[in-house]
């Protein structure tokens, strides 16, 4: 992805990573210009990438695909406190309908696909992964992304300890 945040992950798990646009990640693959693509099973599947000359795919728990409900906040002032409470409510509904989704279907995808002939790797050493993330990636784009509070506030809202 063409991702500064991704980028520098990538960098950091020692990677080299090749930015292109998603319209030519088959076409990439196909050519041997890539030899691998960031992507989840569903999305992995639909767009045939292991026709494209990808055969492995190692599971990276580094990223959480959410769908988000967005709104202008002017609109969303001007709207009475039930339309707004709706709104909000409507959102969270539709997040969790979709995360149900996805799991469903994402290991539907992947049992199909290692059915096909994808060799699926799981990282030993994930712990390293998330080190690297947290002491290379986290300092150099805290900014980029809103600051350490909004990194801090992010992780409250999923349960997970503060970065110091």
């Amino acid at each position: 992805p063409q991702s500064a945040v991704l980028i520098a992950a990538y960098k950091a798990f020692g990677g080299s990573p090749t930015p292109i646009s998603w319209a030519e990640t088959f076409t990439a693959l196909q050519q041997g210009v890539v030899d691998g693509q960031c992507y989840g099973y569903i999305g992995f599947k639909a767009m045939k990438f292991n026709e494209a000359n990808q055969k492995y795919l190692t599971e990276v728990h580094y990223t959480y695909q959410l769908q988000p409900l967005v709104i202008s906040e002017r609109v969303f002032k001007k709207m009475t406190p039930e339309m707004q409470k709706l709104i909000v409510d409507a959102g969270k509904y539709a997040q969790d309908t979709v995360l149900k989704f996805q799991l469903e279907n994402a290991e539907a995808a992947k049992k199909e696909l290692i059915a096909g002939g994808l060799v699926v790797s799981q990282l030993e050493d994930e712990d390293q992964w998330k080190k690297a993330a947290i002491e290379k990636v986290w300092p150099e784009m805290a900014d980029f992304v809103g600051g350490k509070d909004a990194i801090n506030e992010y992780l409250k809202a999923c349960g997970k300890d503060a970065w110091k």
